[in-house]
């Protein structure tokens, strides 16, 4: 990764200001991350092996959570079918040639069917921290944090060694300074999320803004069906009143805005006057 480094001022637990500095990992530095993760690999393995009892390995994962139910023979079938038709209908953007709506369309489905895959990923990874891979995946950053997390002033790491990091890691400069290390490493969500191709064609062709807001190729927000809306989600007409979804003018209430007509007697034809509503 490039190098990089990003400095920040945070207030300490006494109430005293203290400027840190995260930088990217160097080569010299992931080498020895590497090392340590395979040592904390073989290391839950070996006691393990010892105790009887372990964590398993994510290629077991699957297998266990099948045996409990949690994940089955369907979920996987259903992931599969919903990666097939994500790939279907990136396909039909890249070759182009539909009306700029249908594009819109298969965009927007791409995403939701991307939304559902991810949902169902969630349900198959809920055992994924409690492997012996993300357990030495998790040593492993914390010993990049224990180098990473440098005082301004001194230019030298914040923290001794591991052992020294992992001692402070409830303090607030081990919060920040992680979590400005983790947005390094492996990128920030809408950052990633902004480059699904999808989202890309999305905002290339004017239906999304800068915000991330569905919006008309002049720029007015929308919803992902098409219909206008306010800042705030409400529906408005072209010129910008609130309406409901069928199009009737409402207030800020939600009342219908209508004027109202006296009922008549069914004999007489006389009008009837009531209040109507409350």
């Amino acid at each position: 990764m490039e190098n990089t480094k990003e400095c920040l001022m945070i207030k300490n637990e006494d109430g005293t200001d203290v400027e840190i500095c995260v930088v990217s990992p160097t080569h010299k530095m992931i080498q020895d991350a590497n090392l340590i993760y395979n040592m904390k690999v073989a290391s839950c393995i070996r006691d393990g092996q010892v105790s009887g009892e372990r964590l398993l390995l994510r290629a077991e994962v699957e297998d266990y959570l099948i045996k409990t139910n949690v994940w089955s023979t369907a979920d996987k079938l259903k992931m599969e079918e919903l990666g097939i038709n994500i790939r279907a209908r990136e396909l039909m953007l890249r070759k182009g040639g539909l009306k700029i709506s249908e594009g819109r369309q298969i965009a927007i489905e791409m995403n939701e069917l991307r939304n559902q895959m991810l949902q169902l990923y969630t349900k198959r990874q809920q055992l994924d921290s409690a492997t012996i891979e993300s357990a030495a995946e998790n040593h492993r950053f914390n010993f990049l944090a224990s180098k990473c997390i440098l005082n301004k002033l001194t230019e030298k790491p914040c923290y001794k060694d591991l052992n020294d990091y992992l001692n402070k890691s409830h303090e607030i400069v081990a919060i920040e300074g992680s979590k400005k290390l983790a947005k390094m490493l492996y990128g920030l969500e809408e950052s990633i999320k902004s480059s699904l191709f999808e989202i890309k064609w999305l905002r290339n062709a004017g239906f999304i803004n800068e915000e991330g807001k569905y919006t008309d190729r002049s720029g007015k927000l929308t919803d992902k069906d098409g219909r206008h809306i306010d800042e705030n989600g409400r529906y408005i007409n072209e010129e910008g009143n609130l309406i409901d979804r069928s199009g009737n003018l409402v207030d800020p209430k939600g009342d219908f805005m209508v004027e109202s007509k006296p009922f008549v007697d069914d004999e007489t034809g006389v009008p009837v006057e009531f209040k109507v509503g409350d």
